[in-house]
């Protein structure tokens, strides 16, 4: 979206302003007001580069100096961010943008982003005016309720949205079709409720019917002013509120929305499963097929229901009836093992899982028990439970398989269920594995091995690029599994060689522009393009 700015406005308009490249200083009345010296883009980024490195091992010291650039001189900071990525990403993204949610009332500046307090119920519409583009195409909404393994972080939430928008941007969505949203609630997090420099509402959390309109009212102006074909992308929403808001809007609305929780993270969980799978088949040419696996997932919210739902359409995708493939896929929640008949109750998006009569397998809230009786071939963490995979665990796993799947995706990191080196160490090599935050390469016994990072920003930045190509009228489970399949396809023989399951961190452009094609011919052929 272009500026009209001109003088001392211009050199604070960050589409204008860049640095000693900016042009028509003339024009735009910034003469002596920038130094004489004139610089190509190319300097500005190459000076970007230098003031990064000034900042050491610092992270957080990083993404400031990069928000800081962000809010003056959008050129230099989408330029450097697409010639940088692997190295910017999780500086923009986890794990740095977790603490940055934490330290967001000392932030400045903060990363922009429209927000919408209950407060302005009834004025959406005027607030969305506000937004300096013209041509939003995906909006990255949250409540700050559920943010990474962080819990309710209210207003602080926005750098998540800010910080999806910044993925979306360095998979080449137009950095102006973005919009990050934060909608404010209120907050039950007692500590931002007593600091002073917190930046939100300091109310509790609205419950009731308050927070259906004002989410209503903000996706209809939102749409209202972009169009209908908006994406809507919602983030880091408590369980009670994402299955239920990702329902309510996709069936009763029409609207064009997913939740990267609950679909990306499924995507990109069964996607490494799959690559997983090529990996487990030790040199032969096709995988090991996912029929003969036994998947059991720690933790039962919405990343692994998410992902244990699209994991039978898989197997139903491959021929295995829906009731067979349901046999094959198991839950582990707060209360212990997800089976019929046990004590503690089981939600509705649990029953399908909770199985019967199933021989040697009881109710159990150990771990350890869970895996000897059920023997999986994938166990598959999100129950940001730190230490939670035993040595013993891993051991149990060794026994009922080869080459056991170990998938610790809780973040950030001190919430991992395991570590790289205890996975390896402890399967003695064997076990493929890959995490929620990258783990460094692991040498064990003379090997090196790659653990890969299931990160879901190889899978939603193509779902939205595919959505908006196909012009698909909705963003179905099948699109999801189309960028799964197409994800775990992508891994090249020679990081199935170092045993991981995902492409590196550097490819996810690459990514996002085959998930696209795969995403936009699962929409035609579902018949919603």
């Amino acid at each position: 979206t272009s500026s009209s700015a001109v003088g001392y406005a211009a050199l604070h308009d960050p589409r204008v302003y860049n640095g000693l490249a900016t042009a028509d200083r003339t024009t735009r009345a910034l003469d002596g007001l920038l130094p004489a010296a004139a610089a190509t883009p190319e300097i500005e980024v190459r000076r970007a580069v230098a003031a990064l490195d000034a900042c050491g091992d610092d992270a957080m010291a990083k993404y400031r100096q990069l928000v800081s650039l962000q809010c003056t001189d959008e050129a230099t900071f989408y330029a450097l961010l697409e010639e940088k990525t692997e190295e910017l990403l999780p500086v923009l993204y986890t794990p740095t943008v977790g603490d940055a949610c934490l330290r967001f009332g000392t932030l400045s500046p903060r990363p922009p982003g429209l927000y919408v307090s209950i407060a302005d119920a009834g004025r959406v519409p005027s607030l969305v005016q506000n937004w300096p583009s013209s041509d939003v195409r995906v909006a990255v909404i949250t409540d700050g309720e559920r943010i990474l393994g962080l819990g309710d972080q209210g207003a602080n939430g926005m750098g998540i949205s800010a910080g999806k928008s910044m993925v979306y941007a360095a998979c080449g969505v137009k950095p102006e079709w973005l919009l990050p949203v934060h909608v404010d609630v209120g907050t039950n997090n007692k500590t931002l409720m007593g600091d002073p420099l917190y930046v939100g509402l300091k109310q509790p959390r609205e419950r009731g019917e308050a927070y259906d309109r004002l989410l209503d009212e903000t996706v209809d102006a939102i749409r209202a002013r972009y169009g209908e074909n908006v994406i809507v992308h919602w983030e880091d929403f408590a369980p009670r509120n994402a299955f239920r808001n990702l329902k309510r809007f996709r069936e009763k609305k029409g609207v064009r929305t997913y939740n990267d929780d609950i679909q990306g993270t499924a995507a990109v969980t069964v996607a490494g499963i799959l690559g997983a799978l090529r990996i487990a088949a030790d040199g032969k040419r096709t995988a090991a097929p996912l029929s003969e696996q036994t998947v059991l997932f720690f933790g039962a919210g919405q990343a692994n229901v998410g992902a244990a739902s699209l994991l039978v359409d898989a197997l139903v995708q491959d021929g295995v009836a829906r009731e067979d493939a349901l046999k094959k896929v198991w839950l582990f929640d707060s209360k212990g093992l997800v089976v019929d008949g046990r004590e503690d109750a089981i939600s509705a998006d649990k029953a399908p899982f909770a199985h019967a009569g199933v021989a040697g397998v009881r109710p159990t809230k150990d771990l350890t028990d869970a895996v000897r009786a059920l023997k999986p071939t994938a166990l598959v963490g999100a129950a940001a439970q730190p230490g939670a995979f035993t040595e013993g665990i891993v051991k149990a796993m060794c026994a009922a398989t080869p080459r056991p799947i170990v998938f610790a995706l809780s973040n950030p990191t001190s919430k991992a269920e395991c570590t790289a080196a205890q996975a390896y160490q402890w399967s003695k090599g064997k076990a493929i594995f890959a995490s929620g935050t990258l783990f460094a390469p692991v040498t064990y016994g003379g090997e090196r091995y790659e653990p890969g990072f299931a990160n879901n920003a190889f899978i939603f930045p193509g779902v939205a690029l595919g959505a908006l190509a196909s012009g698909a009228s909705s963003v179905t489970d099948g699109m999801f599994l189309a960028a799964a399949r197409s994800l775990a396809s992508q891994v090249s023989a020679d990081r199935l060689e170092l045993g991981a399951a995902y492409p590196p961190t550097g490819y996810i452009k690459e990514a996002a522009v085959k998930v696209a094609a795969a995403v936009a011919a699962a929409a035609e052929e579902e018949g919603v393009a």
